[in-house]
Order: C-alpha cells, then structure tokens, then sequence
C-alpha cells in the first residue's frame, strides 16, 4: 500500500473519530445544560426557567430559555419574565480543551424594545460568554454596554437623563461545584430628572462586587466572604424642600465561618463621610454577628428550604420547622453580637457594643427568659456631642411651644436658648443622677449587664424600676 493511502486512511479515521466525539460532546452539552438549569433555579428561590427549544448541531447548537419571576402567591399571575437566546460551539475541534462555550443574549422583550434601542443601540443589552471545561469547570464573563440616554416622563415634557456606566464581570466555579468567585465591576450610574418635572438627582459612584464561596462538604450551606463596596451615593431634591444626601466609600462585607459543628455569621458594614439633610458624620461602622449555629438544624432548615415549591408551603410550614431544629440551635449556646458599632462626629465619636446570649439548657419546657438569657451592652460618647445631639431635638419640640403661644420667636431667641439649655441639662443629670452613665474627663459612658434576673451597672447592681421614669414606654 502506498504511503499516499496510508497518510489518507489515517486522516479519515481521525476525522471519524473527532465526529464521533463531537457529536457524543453534543449530547453531554445538552444533558448537561438541562441538568444545570435544575440545579442553579431551586423552587423555593421564587423563579423558575423552561427551555423553549434547543436545536443540536454537529458544531454548533442553539438554545432559548425563558426565566419567570413568579409572584409569591402562587395563584397570581407571574411579576415578569425574560427569554436568553444561548449559541453553543461544542467539541473537540471548536472549543479547545472545553467541552462547550455559550454565548447568551437577553432577548429584549418587545413592550420596551424602542426604549432600550435608544440606549444600546444595536448593541445588546446583556451577554454572558461561558466556558465549559471538561471536568465540569465553569468560566462566565458579564458584560453590558454603557450608554446615555434620555427617557421621557409621563408628566408633560419632563425628561429624566440616564447614564450607566455598563456592567464587567467573571463568575468562575470549580469542576466540583463546591467553589465560587466572583468579581463584578459597575462604573456607576447617573440619573436626574429636567425641569418642569420633580429636578431629583441620583448619583450612584463604581461598584464593585466580590465574593469567594466554598461549599462544605455534607452540608446545605457554604462558608466564605462577600464584599461590596460604592464609592459614593449622592441624592439631591429638585423640590423646594432641597433634601440632599451625600454618602463616601459605602462598604459592606458578609461572611460565614465554620467551627466543628457550629458557624458563625459576620456580616460588616461602613460608611465615610456622610452629610443627610443637615447632619454630618466623618465615618460610621458596625458589625453583626451571629455566633455559635449549629450546623445541623442549619442544613434541616435549608434542605427545607430547597424542596419548597410555593410561598404558601413556606409561610405554613417553616414555622413549625424552626420549632423542631430549636433544641439543637439552643443546645449550641447561640448569642446575637452587635460591636464596633461608631459613629465619628465632628465633635466626637459615640460607640457601642451589645451582646445577647442564650445561656440556658436547651430546652424549650421550661424556658425561663430571666434566667436563660444573658446580655451585657456598652456605650459611651462626649458630653460635648449628647449636649448638641439632645439640643437639636429639644429645640424642635421648644420652637413647636413657641409656635403654639403665636408670638414672635425671633425677639424671644435668648429666652428659647436658656429653655433648650435648662431641659438638656436636665436630662443628662437625669442620666448621671441615676448612676446609668459614669462621666470622666468629659465622656459619658455606661455598661449595663443582665443575668440571672438581675441587672448591673457600671459594676454595681442597678435598680430598674429607677430607670422606668426615662424609658419611653
């Protein structure tokens, strides 16, 4: 046999066989792509997706998925839903060492097509590029064009402009599924309404979106942190009244940890200069935990979570769910936490920690609030900023006096400042009077703790019923 027939012989069996594998690739894109829209839509999420069609191709196939936000009471009609046109290259020869990669687009819905032609253009309005690895692998880039636009009101010839800044994203999750990142960046959005309308103006500064999630092995739920941050949000009011608000560097971080067979919850939040209406602060920050979950009850109530098909089942029955997994969650000695809560004022900062804790022995018979909860709080802040805090607000409720009397409150200023002077003097010697707040070098401060059915403060055992006089209720 010449080697002519040879090398032809050996180019046709490798063209059979890259066909072969192609088309079983096919049918594993397909199975897979089935399986995969089941498993990322849970029932109890509220949304649901129908593939429309799907058309295998020897290279190429095509997809079209509709995805329907359904109305929580299951009897209504649907709030909306959206249809993706998917294009998938799939095998060996089109994709590399992926096994598929898809190209969506929003299809866009005709009742708003004029609207977002004038935006976009004939670019599309969202896409996402996927890339399919052979172990399962996923790669999905986001992407949606920036435009400026304007969109007509239905108030006369008001007109609100538009501008956004687009959306760039990469979500990638592992072969094993139990992995996600994800990094989305949004340049900002602008929008303010012209005049002869309401004149409102929103500024949204870049966002950014991160977040890495594992999924712990024999369990519902996963560990990890997600972070968000906006430069800045600034609203001002095109009404008379000139509400503004102006906030820097919003940031806000959640995460969950795992300890054996409890977790933690840690979500953080923090804010920079912030002017709102005629307050200002240079900073604020907080963090909530929720200590000591335990796991068990925790994965009870989501695997409840995930085999629920309707908003009637979940408010009849998630109830008595919790009921059931509350021994366990108490059994872990479960405690709300509230610290490094600060609030930084021109004239001082004001702090706060709270902690409140179940201290019982799990048992729901016999629960005894006295005795199975336990709490301690600290707070402190200058004089100098309780002083101009409270006088703001006593001098409201004075110049609502004066109005009454109809007299002229200009002459009287001096009179209505020694009244705002007198009561808030009063009210923070109510505070130190009672021995709830201690004063030393010119910070109030206080630290009040609860258990076994008895207070303390400042270390000292603390008569409540001393305190009732300056509680609102």
């Amino acid at each position: 046999m010449s080697s002519g027939k040879i090398v032809a012989g050996v180019v046709v069996v490798a063209a059979l066989a890259a066909a072969g594998s192609t088309y079983v690739a096919s049918g594993k894109v397909e199975d897979a792509f089935r399986v995969s829209l089941v498993e990322a839509v849970k029932p109890a999420s509220g949304i649901s997706v129908e593939v429309l069609d799907y058309e295998r191709g020897f290279l190429n196939s095509t997809a079209k998925t509709r995805w329907t936000i359904n109305h929580p009471d299951s009897g209504r009609d649907p709030l909306t839903d959206i249809t993706l046109n998917h294009d998938i290259k799939h095998g060996p020869l089109s994709a590399g060492a992926s096994i598929a990669k898809i190209h969506t687009e929003l299809q866009t819905p005709e009742a708003i097509a004029t609207e977002l032609k004038s935006f976009f253009g004939d670019k599309p309005v969202l896409t996402v590029d996927s890339d399919i690895g052979w172990s399962g692998s996923q790669q999905h880039h986001i992407s949606s064009s920036s435009f400026e636009g304007k969109l007509p009101q239905r108030k006369g010839d008001d007109v609100l402009n538009l501008s956004w800044g687009g959306i760039e994203g990469d979500i990638t999750v592992n072969g094993a599924a139990d992995r996600v990142q994800t990094n989305i960046r949004l340049p900002g959005f602008k929008a303010s309404g012209t005049e002869g309308g309401d004149g409102n103006k929103v500024e949204i500064g870049a966002i950014s979106i991160t977040g890495d999630q594992s999924k712990v092995a024999g369990h519902y739920f996963w560990t990890g942190t997600s972070n968000l941050s906006i430069a800045n949000f600034e609203f001002e009011s095109g009404l008379a009244d000139g509400r503004s608000a102006r906030v820097e560097q919003i940031s806000a971080n959640w995460g969950i940890t795992l300890k054996e067979k409890a977790l933690d919850i840690v979500f953080k939040l923090a804010l920079g200069k912030a002017e709102i209406a005629e307050s200002k602060i240079d900073g604020a920050t907080a963090t909530l935990v929720y200590e000591n979950l335990d796991i068990d009850a925790l994965d009870n109530i989501a695997r409840f979570l995930e085999s629920t098909t309707s908003g009637e089942e979940l408010d009849s029955k998630l109830g008595a769910i919790f009921l059931e997994q509350l021994p366990a969650l108490l059994e872990r000695k479960p405690a709300f936490v509230l610290r490094d809560v600060e609030v930084k004022y021109p004239d001082g900062s004001a702090s706060l920690n709270l902690r409140v804790g179940y201290v019982g022995n799990g048992k729901i018979d016999g629960f005894n609030p006295s005795t199975d909860i336990a709490g301690e709080v600290n707070i402190s802040f200058p004089r100098v900023l309780a002083t101009r805090l409270l006088g703001e607000q006593v001098r409201k409720s004075v110049l609502e006096d004066f109005d009454e009397e109809d007299e002229d409150i200009e002459d009287r200023a001096a009179e209505i400042d020694e009244v705002v002077k007198d009561r808030v003097d009063q009210q923070l010697a109510m505070l130190t009077g009672t021995n709830l707040f201690e004063e030393k070098e010119g910070v109030l401060s206080s630290a009040v703790s609860y258990k076994e059915g008895g207070f303390e403060v400042n270390g000292k055992p603390f008569d409540i019923s001393a305190f009732r006089s300056l509680l609102p209720f």
